[in-house]
């Protein structure tokens, strides 16, 4: 037998894992012009792009820096 490794070759792939419990659970293809970031950075970008970012109209604010017990 022998102890080479088959030669394979094909274009880059970029994927999306979902790992839990050090397992992969879900494994996606990234689609051609996606990008992936967090929220805090597609507005950050949206903002440097020249975008302005509103929040809805309304009192009621479930945001990460509301205080809720007021």
């Amino acid at each position: 037998m022998s102890d080479q490794t088959p030669i394979i070759s094909h274009e880059p792939v970029n994927i999306v894992l979902t790992i839990e419990n050090g397992k992969v659970i879900h494994a996606r293809p990234v689609q051609n012009g996606e990008v992936t970031a967090s929220l805090e950075t597609f507005l950050w970008m949206a903002e440097r792009a020249g975008y302005t970012i509103t929040p809805p109209a309304g009192d009621k604010d479930n945001g990460p820096d509301s205080d809720t017990n007021s």
